[in-house]
C-alpha cells in the first residue's frame, strides 16, 4: 500500500491494512493525547486509536505542497491492523496496492531522518519515486510499547 505523507511517499505491507476511510473526527483523550497519539477515531462503530505517523516517523513539516500523482488529491485516513491491534492514521494522498518484487528493495540511505531509517526495511522504485518500505513489525511493537497502557 502506498502513500503520501507531507513529502514523503511510503508504503506498508498490504497485510496490515484493514480499509480507508474518508477523514473521521478525531476525539482527543484527557491526559493521554500527544503528538503521536491524537485520539480515538469512530470507524463503523469501533473506536480506534488514532496517532500522527508523521510525527512517529519524525517526518520534517513541510509548506510546499507534496508532489502529487494525480490532479484531484483526497485525504484519507488508513486503518491498519495485526494481532488484533488496529491503529488509524491519516494520509494526504493515498495511492493504493503496488506490488513488488523483494529483490527490488535496496537499503534505506543515511539521507533519511533517524527514525525514518529505523523503521525502513529499504527503498523502492516508483512510477519515477523513490518509496519508503516500511517494517510494520516494529511499528505496531514500538506502538504498543510506547503508546498503550
Amino acid at each position: 500500500m502506498i502513500f503520501r505523507l507531507q513529502q514523503e511517499w511510503l508504503a506498508l505491507s498490504a497485510q496490515v491494512l484493514k480499509e480507508t476511510t474518508p477523514p473521521k473526527v478525531i476525539h482527543s483523550l484527557p491526559h493521554r493525547s500527544n503528538q503521536i497519539l491524537w485520539g480515538l477515531v469512530n470507524i463503523r462503530g469501533e473506536l480506534h486509536m488514532c496517532i500522527s505517523l508523521s510525527h512517529f516517523l519524525n517526518l520534517e513539516n513541510s509548506d510546499r505542497p507534496g508532489a502529487t500523482i494525480s490532479p484531484v488529491v483526497y485525504q484519507r485516513m488508513v486503518v491498519i491492523e495485526q494481532a488484533g491491534n488496529a491503529w488509524v492514521f491519516a494520509v494526504d494522498e493515498l495511492y493504493g496496492l503496488h506490488k513488488f518484487h523483494q529483490y527490488e528493495l535496496k537499503n534505506a540511505p543515511n539521507s533519511l531522518t533517524a527514525t525514518s531509517q529505523t523503521y525502513a526495511k529499504g527503498l523502492f522504485t516508483w512510477h519515477t519515486r523513490s518509496v519508503t518500505y516500511l517494517d510494520e513489525e516494529l511499528i505496531f511493537a514500538t506502538l504498543a510499547r510506547k503508546v498503550l497502557p
